[in-house]
């Protein structure tokens, strides 16, 4: 009987400090509380925070400041909106060394210099962003941007330098108005740029210094010059659809990888090489 009143009263000291939090500085158990936003703050604690309603108009000149590491972000799909004029940066990190970041369902507007700022940072993620601003990664690794939607910006995203394991999937880029590239890699080394949709933009996607890199699976179509390597290696562009102008390679770099079954990128049940839609190039490589 000594034994099961034991065990009883050890189970309803576990359930109090489980209710209390008691356990939250147990090593590997974490407690993770939520805290409801309703404009531009600076965030300097671990958590999820969670964005209530549109900010609009916002003059600060920056607006979610993440000072913290293991934070959540989530904006909730509200517009995050600023001036045009005092306002800088949307979401910005640049505390040095923050790690375990998630960034998500933002709509980012009228921001004079970026929609997000990522520098010195690792295991960070960003995920259903769209935005007429553009993006910053620097001095940075282990990098996910996925579902971002930029149009009419500058840019879209430029990474580098000093960056690796940079991946950015299922993402469109448009309608970049500068001379530069929608999509910038520099100094910047394991690289998988995965699934995306680059069009209509004077410049494709660029890669500068970059190597070991996989470019694949992309619709990249209407613009002036596809994609565009300098001293770049090892790096392997397979399975994308490439209808522009221009389209520049530079050598030590693989244009298709071994036939494999599979749905290519127009629907053919083998991928491998690249479809080449023009110029002078009417099928596969």
């Amino acid at each position: 009987m000594d034994n099961v009143m034991g065990v009883i009263i050890s189970i309803a000291i576990l359930a109090l400090a489980l209710a209390s939090g008691m356990l939250q500085g147990i090593t590997g158990y974490q407690i993770r509380t939520q805290t409801t936003i309703t404009g531009c703050t600076e965030i300097s604690s671990p958590g999820e925070y969670v964005l209530a309603n549109d900010i609009v108009d916002s003059s600060s000149s920056t607006c979610i400041n993440i000072t913290s590491s293991n934070v959540v972000f989530d904006a909730a799909g509200h517009l995050i909106d600023g001036d045009n004029s005092n306002s800088a940066y949307a979401i910005y990190l640049n505390y040095g060394n923050l790690e375990n970041i998630t960034i998500k369902s933002a709509n980012i507007t009228d921001w004079t210099t970026y929609s997000v700022y990522v520098n010195a940072s690792s295991n960070v993620s960003i995920n259903n962003i769209s935005s007429t601003q553009k993006m910053l990664i620097e001095n940075s690794n282990h990098v996910s941007i996925d579902k971002a939607h930029i149009h009419g910006a500058e840019y879209a995203i430029y990474a580098g330098p000093y960056c690796s394991y940079i991946n950015v999937t299922n993402s469109t880029f448009f309608n970049i108005y500068s001379s530069s590239d929608a999509v910038t890699f520099y100094y910047t080394d394991y690289v998988n740029f995965i699934n995306n949709t680059v069009h209509s933009n004077n410049f494709g996607v660029g890669l500068s210094s970059s190597n070991n890199n996989i470019i694949a699976h992309n619709f990249i179509y209407d613009n002036i010059y596809g994609l565009s390597f300098s001293s770049v290696s090892n790096t392997l562009v397979y399975d994308n659809f490439f209808n522009n102008t221009n389209d520049a390679f530079s050598s030590g770099n693989y244009l298709n990888t071994t036939l494999q079954n599979g749905t290519n990128i127009i629907g053919g049940n083998l991928i491998g090489g690249n479809f080449w839609a023009k110029p002078d190039g009417t099928g596969f490589s």
